[in-house]
């Protein structure tokens, strides 16, 4: 009996009352206005345009909503997304490209709301804020998306970097170096390299500014430290 009490307390003082899915593992939303738009997003019977409508739905959506379950789900349309461009480039390309920036900024509100509403329970920034940042390097380094959508990307990463909390900031360290790097990569190897962007291009001056906040950012902080450990 008592062993059986103390493994009782155990498991209550050692698993989190909520837990994270892994990354790219879905979940039901505690909250009905955000799963309601989720179940739209997932339904792969509707048109691109009605899941897309879903996902900026998702965003508009107030930060305290629980928009961690959203994440998974935006990731994998935002994948299908481009890979039914890649199957069938009929749609035209200005039309592609305000597609992909939108997704971008919804990424990137994502990753604000989702950090701002675990702050705010005293959370650790949860694994699906990484995957959003993730998701943002990703189409940042792909020569294949449009350059308007590779450009919000990096304008989303120090936007988090400049606006997130403190402690998400910290949670998040290693994934904004990775993007710092990246952001740097694509200054100085291909919009440094390409004659027709001379170094007074807007282009670059205003992606080398992004590269400036997230480094004044990671400056701030200090230098890198493991991972705190949670309470």
């Amino acid at each position: 009996m008592m062993r059986c009490l103390a493994l009782f307390l155990f498991f209550q003082w050692a698993v989190p009352a909520r837990v994270s899915a892994e990354p790219g593992q879905k979940r039901a939303s505690e909250d009905p206005v955000v799963q309601e738009a989720l179940d739209r997003l997932d339904n792969e019977s509707l048109s691109e345009s009605s899941r897309l409508t879903a996902a900026k739905d998702l965003k508009r959506l107030d930060r305290s909503r629980d928009k961690e379950a959203a994440v998974a789900s935006v990731v994998d349309f935002f994948e299908d997304h481009r890979r039914e461009r890649n199957s069938n480039p009929s749609k035209r390309d200005a039309e592609y490209a305000a597609d992909r920036v939108e997704l971008m900024e919804i990424l990137g509100a994502l990753a604000a709301d989702t950090a701002s509403r675990a702050a705010g329970e005293s959370r650790r920034a949860p694994a699906e804020v990484s995957e959003c940042l993730n998701a943002l390097i990703g189409a940042l380094q792909d020569k294949d998306e449009p350059w308007a959508a590779r450009r919000k990307a990096a304008e989303m990463l120090a936007q988090f970097a400049g606006t997130a909390p403190a402690a998400a900031l910290a949670d998040t360290r290693r994934v904004l170096e990775v993007a710092s790097t990246q952001i740097g990569e694509v200054v100085d190897n291909e919009l440094t390299a390409k004659s027709w962007l001379s170094s007074h291009h807007p282009d670059r001056s205003i992606v080398e500014g992004h590269r400036g906040a997230l480094k004044s950012v990671l400056t701030a902080l200090g230098p890198l430290t493991p991972p705190a450990q949670a309470p």
